[in-house]
């Protein structure tokens, strides 16, 4: 099958609603009063990906992934605040790894949910709750007053500030890379990885050496190098399967337009 134009109508509703301001994107930072999820975090120190929620008639489900810095410890916290709360309906971890899970989750519905998924809002998705409170890209068709107005009733507002499309959707992007790297480098790597970028360890010239990351985190030269090598090898894995996938999306794009 050919894809030309007139095969399909194209709608430019939304585009010219965006355009002429009527549809707004709002970036928000808050501190929940009664978010047992914010409360979780903080309890255990933790950051958690809100991937996906949906609501039945008295519960939310929602797909989180999880990361405990301070590792096992984080992780009896969290879960333990979450299956003393008489709000969780059902807990299951899908996926469990050294400083990283992956959570179903169902609990009671609360007002927060309620307002930000109802028609005509669009949250952007993943979302980030850590110790510090929520934060989230929210698009909907609403002053930035009003909006303010009704999130104050559900915690303390730090920002709320209105901002381009694009900004939501690198912000998103980025939580994924963030949560997906989580996932799979340990925490020394993790914390080797991060020392040797900030002293400047990958620039050309280097900033920094070997001995220097080594004096800085107390660790044997051929450590550092051992992390640094793993992480390096791990990085590259996941930029591989990330364009793997999308010349097999511009493979599948072309063969359609042949046809």
């Amino acid at each position: 099958m050919r894809l030309n134009s007139e095969n399909y109508i194209m709608d430019h509703s939304f585009d010219n609603a965006l355009h002429r301001g009527r549809l707004r994107v709002y970036h928000v930072v808050m501190k929940p009063y009664h978010s047992l999820l914010a409360r979780a975090a903080r309890n255990s120190s933790s950051i958690l990906y809100i991937y996906g929620i949906t609501k039945f008639l008295d519960t939310v489900a929602l797909i989180l992934h999880c990361e405990f810095p301070h590792g096992p410890k984080s992780f009896m916290k969290f879960i333990n605040t979450l299956k003393s709360s008489p709000k969780v309906k059902n807990l299951s971890i899908i996926e469990k790894k050294s400083n990283t899970c992956l959570l179903y989750l169902e609990k009671e519905r609360c007002e927060f949910y309620d307002y930000t998924m109802s028609e005509g809002r669009i949250i952007f998705f993943p979302y980030l709750i850590n110790p510090g409170g929520r934060r989230f890209y929210i698009m909907i068709n609403d002053a930035i007053d009003n909006l303010k107005e009704i999130l104050s009733k559900y915690g303390h507002l730090l920002e709320v500030q209105r901002t381009d499309l694009s900004d939501a959707i690198l912000y998103t992007g980025k939580l994924m890379i963030r949560s997906e790297l989580s996932a799979i480098l340990t925490p020394m790597q993790k914390k080797v990885l991060m020392e040797a970028i900030n002293k400047g360890f990958f620039e050309w010239p280097r900033r920094a050496k070997l001995e220097d990351l080594s004096r800085s985190l107390n660790i044997s030269k051929a450590t550092i190098s051992e992390h640094i090598r793993k992480a390096e090898q791990k990085v590259m894995e996941l930029l591989s399967d990330n364009f793997q996938i999308q010349t097999r999306k511009e493979k599948l794009s072309y063969l359609a337009k042949r046809e």
